[in-house]
Order: structure tokens, then sequence, then C-alpha cells
């Protein structure tokens, strides 16, 4: 066996074990970023996976941020998240917050710049990305989104906890990014010059006016109507599920990779699902106007396209028939009780009579509640 001389660094062992411990580790971290990858999405730094949240996490190298309510959260969640209520980052009309105040709800809890992030909650929810743009307009751009939420964790096996988080708050430095958020002045404007392409992410029947959510129906002038639902798998929101990257290309096959959009709806949450879906798919110049459809709509100095008008005399005459019949009801109820009180051999129990009452009322308030919960969209 030949001897190497005394003295002669053995290049072709150490180059050997270079090359072995880079394996090792590309071995340790392709499986995860390779996931991510393999979904084929042209900008697949948006998305977290199981896999790639796992591993950040237990390198605590990255901040969760779970967006649903504290009583949800306190009864599990991944261990490290912190929560930041959807609610919190909106005003009470649902309208945006400004950059300082999404700046000291983030710092309040724990969250700073240089880390990732990660925005978690129920799978597939507007409230994730919305979060992820509300990270956006302040600078946070190493921003992902954990997709399949809570479920999607416990599906694979991941540890949990509960409880309430208790961050140490901080204050967070930021820096106002205005290409990703359009107020109505500066559309209006960018409308008049032809510089953006509003992208409306209602329905069909709002878009074309017959679903009126606001003093006007209709949309922008200009608009290309996207149905947010049609991102998700069987375009159904409910499978929290984001179609695969060929599907969505050919959705979005129409549409100029090299103009600038500005997504809307009604309030901004599934504005926010397609500003996020359009990023994912690279298209590199896209904003959103959060405040949307129910404040254009409602302003009649802004033009519109298609536009219908909220029938006043309609909702007026149906809220007058439905308080008269609720004041025959509660004379017909009234008139129940005193034959009640009358005659015990009526055969008309005081319980079932209010109960009835009850009922009724009850069926009213999910009525309101139904109209209501339309316009917050």
């Amino acid at each position: 066996m030949r001897q190497r001389p005394a003295g002669l660094v053995d290049y072709n062992g150490r180059m050997a074990r270079a090359l072995g411990v880079v394996l090792a580790f590309a071995l340790m971290v392709l499986p995860v970023s390779a996931a991510v990858a393999a979904a084929g999405y042209p900008d697949g730094s948006l998305l977290a996976n199981f896999a790639w949240l796992r591993a950040h996490q237990q390198s605590g190298n990255v901040q969760i941020v779970d967006v649903r309510e504290p009583g949800q959260f306190a009864l599990l969640h991944i261990p490290t998240a912190v929560d930041i209520p959807f609610s919190k980052l909106r005003t009470p009309s649902n309208g945006p917050l400004s950059a300082a105040a999404y700046a000291r709800i983030f710092g309040a809890h724990g969250i700073q710049p240089g880390k990732p992030i990660v925005v978690s909650g129920d799978p597939g929810s507007f409230d994730v990305t919305y979060t992820l743009w509300a990270l956006n307009y302040i600078g946070l751009d190493h921003a992902r989104v954990y997709f399949g939420g809570i479920q999607d964790w416990i599906g694979h096996g991941g540890a949990i906890a509960r409880g309430l988080s208790e961050p140490i708050p901080v204050t967070l430095p930021y820096r106002v990014v205005p290409q990703v958020r359009e107020s109505a002045v500066e559309l209006e404007q960018a409308l008049s010059q032809k510089t953006v392409i509003p992208l409306d992410a209602r329905t069909i029947a709002e878009f074309d006016g017959i679903d009126v959510r606001a003093l006007r129906g209709g949309h922008i002038p200009g608009a290309v109507n996207i149905d947010y639902t049609r991102v998700y798998q069987h375009n159904n929101p409910q499978t929290g599920r984001l179609k695969s990257a060929a599907k969505l290309e050919k959705l979005f096959k129409g549409l100029d990779p090299g103009a600038r959009y500005a997504t809307y709806c009604q309030t901004g949450v599934r504005a926010s699902m397609m500003y996020f879906t359009l990023r994912l798919m690279g298209f590199p110049r896209v904003a959103m106007y959060p405040q949307s459809w129910q404040v254009w709509g409602s302003d009649l100095a802004l033009p519109t396209a298609d536009t219908t008008y909220l029938d006043i005399p309609r909702i007026t005459g149906a809220v007058a028939a439905t308080a008269g019949r609720l004041d025959a009801l509660e004379s017909l109820v009234g008139q129940m009780v005193q034959k009640n009180a009358e005659s015990a051999a009526s055969g008309v129990s005081p319980g079932l009579v209010y109960g009835a009452y009850i009922l009724a009322g009850l069926a009213l308030l999910f009525a309101a509640a139904g109209v209501l919960r339309r316009t917050k969209q």
C-alpha cells in the first residue's frame, strides 16, 4: 500500500468529508423545501406545509401567528404560536387599519422583523390571507400562509398546546409598502390613466348588479371578475384546499402577468384571497383595495359599470311588512295568554305559548343576521 509523503494534505479525503456533510445537510433540508416547491406554484415561498413549519419550529426559526379567536386558540394550537385574532385587524365597520396600528398590534404580540412568519387559522380561511396582506403592507414580506391550519397540523401528528399565549411585546419597526394597498382616490386616478386593472373577487350576481350590497350595485369600470371560490378545489372554500398550480394557471389564463392588478370585493376579505393567489402564481404587481365595494359602491361620485341601485322602497316595505307581522303575532300571543288565564281548560299551556313566541322571535333574528352577513364579505 502506497504511503502518502509526510506533510502532504489529504485534499481528496477532506473533499469527500466536506461533500458528505453537504449531502447530509441537503438530505435534511431538501424534503422540506422541495415539498413546498413541488406543488409547482411559481412563488411557493408564500406557502408553508407541515414539514417546513415543523422543521423551522423545532429550530426556533419561525414566528407563528394564529388568527383564530381566543377561545379556539386556547382549546388547542400549534406550540409557540401567538394568538392575533383576525377581528383585531379591521375596524368595526370592516375597514382596514393604518400601518402604524398594524405595527402596534403585531409588535404587542412579539412579532419581529428578520425571522420568517407563518400565518395559520382555519383551513383555507381568508382571515389568513388578509393577515398576510397586512404584514406585507408594513414591510414584512417574509411571511407565509399555512393553508391547512390547525387541522392539517393535527392530521400530520403535530404536537399541540393549550391555553393562551403570553408573548413579550416589542416595538416593531415598519415601513409602509404603498404598492400593495390602493385607496379609492388612487384607484380612480389609476383607472383614468389606464395603469391598473381592477380584479373583482365577488360573485357574478354582485358584479352584474343583481345582488346589491351598497347604495349601488355593479362593478368598478374595466374590472375583471373571478369569483374567489374558484381558486379552491371543487370551487368550494369548505375544502380548505387550493387548486393545483396547473388549474390556477388555467383560471388566470386571460390575465396579463405584466399588468398591475388591484383586487377588491365587498369588504376586502375575499379580495385578500385573490391578492394572495395571484402572487402565488407569479403575478408581481398586485395590490388590494381593502375598502372595496362597501365604500366604492356607496360613493356616488365614483364611477361604476352595470350600475343598479339599492331598492330602498322595497327594503322599507319588507321591514314594514315584517313589523306588521310581528305586531300581529304579538297580538295573537296576547289573546292566547288571556284565554289561557281565563280558562285552564283551554288546553293551551303558557309554556307552549311563550315557546312559540320565542321561536318566532329567533326566526326573525336569524333572518336579520343573514342580511347583515351578506354585507360583511
